[in-house]
């Protein structure tokens, strides 16, 4: 009974920490690495679930030598097909690797990746650790004032087979307590957001250790009160701060914990600390508001073999009595490396393409429209992924292709991406009627249909807005008797 009173309000005050909506971390990608170490980072952030802001972005590096420095992110821009994209520039080594992740902040939350504990030394390199949150200080509850209850921060990293998170606190030691109470316990917290059911939470808990009671251990909660030692954990102060690690073996294998890898790419993190004034009370000191943590880097080796993009399926449609004209074309990197020059080239003249999608490995439509002062009388592309160009499109009036281009069934583009509203579908039909638009769940499950009606042969542009009450996730997306398909993003 002891037990089930000191425990319960642990998973009672953990529930109530998830009520924070922080920024995504979506599409991170880069350039190739130029001749001259030059390379562009791109990725896309929002917060839109929740309507805020996000109030600042940066892509941390890690050179060859291990010395890690910050880049500030700037926003693309503030609508169409980059709203939510931001971006950096800078030049790497070239004579190693080099390792980089993002990170997006608003007022009260973070998500961020992280460097990779490759080694999975214990306690994790200090260059390793990505800021996970901070704490204010003199936030602490029920009249508690121990300044070493009062979190300051987290930050977290990951290996192949493990999860680490370190505390650190306003001041004083991390004793857990003495013979009789009061004890203290701090924890950091784990949340899976696709799990199968909102009620499991899982705790690297550092406390006294009471035979019969509690321990410091990997722990599973529920709301309803259960809870069960999973793991063990491994526990060290170091430089005034608490390191906890656990193994993601471990909860991985729960059969609560939910799939891993999820398609979302992140875990729900953050940490709290608990006062027990008696083996019957336990008071907590403080909590944090729930964080993203994205166990994720991405690897820049200039020695690598770059493999050059690639440019397919062009369209061209538009009013030759007003010489306005909409280009799309298909660009595929296969090393989902991001074009750094994006153009088409109309008579001559040249102009940015753009694309709501951010995925560059498996094609992304880019498209402009574009208004001349002249019929059209040639047009081509022109795509550079930071170190190659990709193949040549180019296309003069006296070609019977340039007259007539091949009208393929195929979606140019969903934008925005992600969205919490209404969705502009862009595709190319080779023939006039109706089309249907079909939404799917990451299960494969049809979830939503809409049909387009009295469609043209060419270019079409029509709004899809969900017919039901979807859930927040990801999404797939197809047109019937088109053969492509693509992933969306749904921020309610």
């Amino acid at each position: 009974m002891r037990k089930r009173v000191l425990l319960g309000i642990l998973v009672f005050f953990i529930y109530r920490a998830t009520s924070a909506y922080p920024p995504y971390i979506m599409f991170p990608s880069k350039s190739a690495v130029s001749t001259t170490g030059e390379i562009t980072f791109q990725c896309d952030g929002s917060n839109a679930e929740e309507g805020g802001t996000i109030r600042g972005g940066v892509v941390v590096l890690k050179g060859p030598d291990g010395v890690v420095r910050e880049l500030s992110l700037t926003r693309v821009a503030t609508s169409g097909d980059y709203q939510y994209t931001y971006q950096a520039t800078t030049n790497v080594s070239l004579s190693g690797q080099t390792e980089a992740y993002f990170a997006f902040w608003d007022d009260t939350t973070r998500a961020t990746q992280s460097f990779k504990n490759t080694t999975e030394a214990f306690p994790p390199p200090a260059n390793c650790w990505a800021r996970t949150l901070t704490d204010p200080t003199g936030d602490l509850e029920n009249d508690i004032t121990d300044p070493k209850l009062d979190i300051t921060g987290q930050w977290a990293t990951y290996s192949d087979h493990r999860l680490y998170f370190k505390i650190s606190h306003a001041g004083g030691d991390w004793n857990v307590g003495g013979l009789w109470p009061p004890y203290y316990s701090w924890v950091a917290f784990v949340i899976n957001p696709e799990a199968a059911s909102d009620t499991f939470y899982y705790a690297l808990l550092y406390c006294k250790n009471i035979p019969g009671v509690i321990g410091p251990g990997l722990w599973r909660f529920t709301r309803g009160g259960s809870f069960n030692q999973i793991g063990a954990i491994q526990q060290q102060v170091v430089n005034d701060s608490l390191v906890l690690s656990c193994s993601f073996d471990t909860l991985v294998a729960d059969r609560y914990f939910g799939p891993w890898p999820n398609t979302s790419g992140y875990l729900v993190v953050g940490a709290r600390t608990d006062k027990a004034v008696s083996l019957s009370s336990t008071l907590r000191a403080d909590v944090t508001p729930n964080q993203k943590f994205y166990p994720a880097t991405l690897i820049i080796n200039p020695s690598a073999i770059n493999h050059p993009p690639v440019i397919s399926d062009y369209n061209v449609s538009g009013k030759k009595s007003v010489f306005a004209y909409t280009f799309t074309i298909n660009y595929t990197d296969e090393d989902n490396n991001l074009p750094t020059i994006h153009k088409v080239i109309a008579n001559g003249s040249e102009f940015d393409m753009t694309a709501g999608d951010h995925l560059y490995s498996d094609g992304a439509i880019f498209r402009a429209t574009v208004n001349l002062d002249m019929p059209l009388a040639s047009f081509g592309f022109k795509f550079f992924d930071g170190r190659d160009s990709s193949n040549i499109v180019f296309l003069s009036a006296n070609e019977p292709s340039f007259h007539n281009p091949e009208v393929a069934p195929r979606i140019a583009q969903v934008y925005p991406n992600p969205f919490n509203s209404t969705l502009c579908v862009s595709f190319a039909s080779p023939v006039s009627g109706s089309v249907a638009f079909e939404l799917y769940d990451i299960n494969g499950k049809l979830v939503d249909r809409a049909v387009f009606q009295n469609i043209s042969s060419g270019a079409n542009n029509y709004i899809y807005t969900p017919n039901c009450d979807l859930p927040s996730g990801l999404y797939l997306y197809r047109l019937s008797g088109f053969s492509d398909a693509g992933k969306v993003l749904y921020l309610k």
